[in-house]
């Protein structure tokens, strides 16, 4: 996998420096170092998730986030530093799929629109069966829906209004 060259990497520049990696979900590795953190054993030195609720209420006058300056930081977007000690590792792209063998050629989506006028029009092909992030249980999702109806406003609303009781919410992206 290639996140796993970034600890080869380092071992390899600094071979007396021992990295151990777990591969957790977003609120696991948060609420593994808060409890580990909170007990005052040792913990983790860096953490990689992608709740993004969570890295807010740190910030850095909690005491949990050492404001760390990359000398990296000026080639990067402005977005890649929400906040001091806070570093953006990758903007992640979100996409429409769809089970094209389920699907027919004419009710595929080509974006949100056409996935709800399909939806409204046939919603016996799409109850129970269009899946997203839960926003309520889910950073990741919460960030990703606000982002989309900041984009869309009224009209964001109003496409939610018409599939909402149609979409499963997952916590995760694994099912």
């Amino acid at each position: 996998m290639t996140g796993h060259r970034l600890p080869a990497g380092f071992k390899a520049q600094y071979p007396w420096i021992n990295v151990e990696t777990l591969d957790l979900g977003s609120g696991t590795v948060h609420s593994r170092w808060e409890a580990e953190a909170g007990s005052g054993s040792r913990s983790a030195d860096i953490l990689v998730s992608g709740a993004n609720d969570r890295w807010a209420s740190y910030g850095v006058e909690g005491g949990k986030l050492l404001d760390y300056k990359s000398p990296e930081l000026a080639k990067l977007p402005d977005f890649s530093n929400p906040y001091p000690g806070v570093n953006v590792l990758s903007a992640d792209p979100l996409v429409i799929t769809y089970n094209a063998a389920l699907l027919p050629e004419e009710q595929r989506p080509t974006g949100m629109k056409s996935l709800v006028e399909d939806a409204v029009a046939a919603p016996e092909m799409f109850d129970g069966k269009i899946t997203t992030y839960d926003a309520a249980r889910n950073s990741f999702g919460l960030a990703a829906w606000y982002s989309y109806m900041n984009k869309k406003g009224e009209e964001g609303w109003n496409n939610l209004r018409q599939i909402g009781k149609m979409i499963r919410g997952e916590t995760s992206g694994g099912r």
